[in-house]
């Protein structure tokens, strides 16, 4: 026998019963999980009760064995029985002991709740079914190839290259026939001018016919190949970042060091005495710049709408410097030219065209529950973030995934896009001199700045692009055009009258078809004519205020950080 005390060895309890009735005791005891303290009170508790039981049975005059069987049997399901005892024993605990459980049981639960959200957050999986770059591809895959200009533009800036980077030095812009480094700029324009009838024949097709995807990459290996630069063909595509703004446009650069090299070879021409060739130079970079006008991203309209400001503008001042010796044979081959007969509808925002790209994000950024719903996947985000686009900005993984959990699911937030662009067009299409363009802007700022607005749609903010300003580039370039068209109206007009007009008016409709409205006041153009026969022509500009022409520079009202022209001076045109 132990010689331990009975309440440091709970099993001891046991002596002196029979080993069937003993066994009994002990699996109970360990059925009920309790304390230990619990367990020894059970256990002299039952060892009691079977003991008097014994005791009673016998002297009943039943034999041991018995009275074990029939205490044994009448005891039932030893489980049952320890569930029981331990039902009663857990009641009888104390208060603190029982609110401390439950504190623990809600922690338990919060924590396994958050986990499993986490969890259910984190490791969803887009299900991409659109081929976004296909349907932006729709259109030109329809159209004859013998009609395309970009696959004749293609192989002529191959041949061009690498000659024609040396233009894209920003500083040889004002460069000029005389100056020091003409020499240099000269010899270039040689190189390349064998050039010119090829990119005139790429450029009067009627459409630009660049089909996106596959072609922005085969683009880029030739001209590494050509240009002997390293690059690199092995990487793989990540499969989960959208096709659409994976796209590349390389060619862009090149297609604006064209437009550079053209204008300087106007400008060469010039000062041969070579008005045709110059402005056909000239013309040419206005056709690209229109051909750009049409393609599917804001990218390729601000590059197309550059190069048309360059090319009307370089005009302007060509016509400002020859005004005393232009021709009839000149003006005929100006009203003959591309930028004067050519439809002014594809110089204007397609901001809609975004929608294609904005829905191809958002089938790799949200899950698909093949309802046209799902939720936000925090490494979709945090990687398409930091991946380049318009107001990219970085999210760390933690981030994201909180940004995913308020984030509004996939139905709702491309409602909320599709009403945001909408009002925002809706606005943009007003003209620049009515007030309530500022609720566009208006629209955003208040999506960005308003704390829930900004998590629960921060997909909306991060490729939101501003499209304010794009809108405004594109009118103003719009409006060059139809100011070069003015000015070669009223130069048409001198060449017959030997004067100018008194009045715009006067020189519609034969020597314009129709007489061009200001884009800042929805006036006509300002036109003040002098006794010299000279004339001003100009817009009111950014500030909206009739300044009598002046060119000197101010803040810009509508383009907060940078610089304007007090009005926008056509003519007299810049030296």
């Amino acid at each position: 026998m132990s010689t331990t005390a009975p309440f440091l060895n709970p099993d001891s309890f046991g002596e002196g019963l029979p080993d069937a009735l003993k066994d009994l005791v002990n699996r109970v005891v360990r059925k009920t999980r309790l304390w230990p303290s619990e367990r020894r009170d059970v256990k002299a508790e039952l060892e009691s009760h079977f003991r008097e039981g014994l005791i009673e049975l016998t002297g009943e005059g039943l034999s041991l064995s018995e009275s074990i069987a029939h205490l044994r049997d009448d005891f039932g399901d030893p489980q049952l029985a320890a569930q029981l005892i331990r039902r009663g024993k857990k009641r009888g605990r104390p208060m603190i002991w029982k609110a401390l459980v439950s504190v623990v049981a809600v922690c338990g639960v919060t924590l396994c709740a958050g986990a499993g959200y986490v969890a259910y957050v984190t490791f969803g999986k887009p299900n991409p079914t659109v081929d976004y770059v296909a349907k932006i591809n729709e259109p030109v895959q329809k159209l004859p190839a013998e009609e395309r200009a970009w696959p004749l533009l293609r192989e002529v800036i191959f041949d061009m290259l690498p000659t024609v980077n040396t233009f894209s030095d920003s500083t040889l812009q004002s460069a000029k026939p005389g100056d020091a480094t003409w020499p240099g700029i000269a010899a270039d324009i040689a190189r390349l001018r064998p050039f010119v009838p090829r990119l005139v024949d790429a450029a009067a097709k009627p459409y630009w016919g660049y089909v996106y995807g596959k072609e922005g990459g085969d683009y880029l290996q030739r001209r590494s190949e050509i240009m002997k630069q390293p690059t690199n063909t092995t990487e793989s595509v990540d499969p989960l970042v959208p096709p659409t703004i994976g796209m590349l446009l390389p060619h862009l650069t090149d297609v604006r060091n064209v437009g550079r090299f053209l204008t300087q070879n106007a400008r060469e021409h010039i000062a041969n005495g070579e008005f045709t060739q110059a402005w056909i130079s000239l013309d040419v970079i206005h056709q690209l710049g229109l051909h750009l006008m049409s393609g599917r991203t804001l990218i390729e309209q601000l590059v197309g709408a550059a190069m048309i400001r360059l090319a009307t503008q370089e005009m302007q001042s060509t016509l400002y410097a020859m005004r005393d010796r232009i021709t009839p044979a000149m003006l005929t081959t100006i009203r003959n030219s591309h930028v004067m007969t050519a439809s002014l509808d594809p110089i204007q925002p397609h901001l809609k065209a975004e929608e294609f790209f904005f829905n191809d994000v958002v089938q790799y950024l949200f899950t698909d529950d093949g309802n046209g719903n799902g939720r936000l996947i925090p490494s979709q985000f945090s990687k398409i973030a930091g991946f380049g686009t318009a107001n990219a900005e970085q999210t760390s993984e933690a981030g994201a995934i909180a940004i995913a959990a308020v984030h509004a699911d996939r139905h709702d937030t491309v409602a909320k896009y599709h009403e945001t662009l909408d009002h925002v067009v809706e606005f943009l299409s007003l003209p620049l001199y009515d007030s309530r363009r500022a609720e566009a802007d208006a629209i955003i700022t208040k999506l960005a700045n308003d704390a829930a607005e900004s998590k629960r749609f921060a997909v909306i903010h991060l490729l939101f692009p501003v499209f304010s300003r794009v809108d405004m580039t594109i009118r103003e370039t719009r409006q060059s055009v139809l100011a070069t068209r003015t000015i070669v109206g009223l130069l048409g007009y001198n060449a017959e009258h030997q004067s100018m007009p008194a009045r715009l008016a006067e020189i519609t409709p034969k020597y314009l078809c129709e007489l061009p409205t200001d884009i800042f006041s929805g006036m006509l153009f300002k036109y003040v004519p002098a006794a010299d026969g000279s004339f001003m022509l100009y817009s009111v500009g950014h500030n909206l205020t009739d300044d009598g022409g002046s060119r000197e520079s101010i803040l810009d009202p509508m383009n907060r950080g940078s610089n304007t022209d007090k009005d926008l001076v056509y003519w007299p045109g810049k030296q």
